[in-house]
């Protein structure tokens, strides 16, 4: 859920081609087989899940939610074609 509220709020500071639905988040990660993290780079923070053990910041992580947002969700059919 951490990354549900995280992705929108980087979406309101910086320029996302794409917003995936919480479904599509929630479904990437479920079936992903690493754990996508990141560095803080914004200065605005989650107001839920904070202070989670494994993610080391309340702070918007702008890396992972390029990564998750138009890495894999923006891509996901064309990866599917090939």
């Amino acid at each position: 859920m951490r990354y549900c509220e995280e992705i929108p709020l980087y979406k309101k500071v910086a320029n996302l081609q794409y917003l995936p639905s919480d479904e599509e988040i929630k479904l990437i990660v479920k079936n992903c087989p690493i754990c996508i993290d990141g560095e803080p780079t914004e200065e605005v923070e989650v107001s839920g899940y904070r202070n989670l053990p494994r993610v080391e910041t309340n702070k918007v992580r702008g890396g992972m939610c390029l990564v998750i947002a138009e890495g894999i969700a923006l891509k996901a059919t064309e990866t599917q074609r090939k």
